[in-house]
């Protein structure tokens, strides 16, 4: 557009340097005119006729040229109407994209704002689950390794316990020699005492009572140590359960985690 106006500038300068042409061409007749009148006639009228026809020639000549420039300058003008249309459609096109582009980038800062908002959340959010979550790994170590330590003992008193029963079966196998031993000492004594009825008898008691009190110590120790093995074994595996439920959560924490 700019360069279309500078072409119209400049055509409307050439129609002024015609116009003055025109001018000083009829300034230069009025001269002729003028010294015709002071010279020969003939020679005055030829110089005359020759400057007018090419006058006349170059009126003409401008005539023409002025004509051109005439419907060029109209065509000029007409395209610059149509540019000074486009000019305020394009302008008007310009403030309507700058106005929706505003409010698109309004609407974008927004939307980047609550974007970063959300995500300071998450990373906040992230945090507090990390923390928790070392918290509760932390936690579950502590109770991981006191089950440890717990298992541990009731290993070691397992292994007390089978000594304690290893012990008592050597001793019941002891007990069992024993009461062997007196059976074949009242046979021996049934032999000798055969004349006396009533110490047979008192001695059959007696053997009978110490045997039947040996039979319920062997029972009453035996049952002792089952209840405490039972005992033991019902305590490791509540351990062992609560051991591996932490594990299970720690796992099932720690894979939520993973998956944020």
């Amino acid at each position: 557009m700019k360069d279309m106006r500078r072409d119209i500038k400049g055509a409307l300068r050439t129609i002024d340097d015609l116009r003055d042409q025109k001018k000083a061409l009829e300034a230069e007749i009025e001269r002729l005119k003028n010294e015709g009148e002071t010279s020969s006639p003939l020679k005055a009228v030829d110089d005359l006729q020759a400057k007018n026809r090419e006058v006349e020639f170059e009126k003409d000549r401008i005539g023409r040229e002025l004509a051109a420039e005439r419907s060029e300058k109209e065509r000029l003008r007409s395209r610059v109407e149509e540019l000074e249309k486009a000019a305020v459609s394009m302008e008007d096109a310009r403030h309507t994209w700058e106005a929706e582009s505003s409010a698109s980038l309004r609407d974008l800062r927004a939307s980047s704002e609550e974007s970063r908002f959300r995500a300071e959340e998450a990373q906040h959010s992230l945090q507090q689950l990390q923390q928790q979550s070392a918290a509760q790994l932390e936690v579950v170590q502590q109770r991981a390794a006191h089950a440890e330590l717990h298992a541990k003992k009731i290993a070691e008193e397992l292994a007390s316990l089978r000594k304690e029963r290893a012990s008592l079966l050597a001793r019941t196998d002891f007990l069992t020699r024993e009461t062997n031993e007196l059976r074949t000492k009242v046979s021996l004594s049934l032999i000798f005492l055969s004349r006396t009825k009533s110490s047979l008898k008192n001695l059959t008691r007696r053997l009978l009572r110490e045997q039947a009190e040996l039979i319920r110590t062997l029972r009453a120790e035996c049952g002792l140590l089952a209840e405490r093995m039972e005992e033991q074994a019902a305590r490791h595996k509540s351990s062992v359960r609560e051991l591996k439920r932490d594990n299970r959560e720690l796992e099932q924490r720690l894979e939520k985690l993973l998956k944020i």
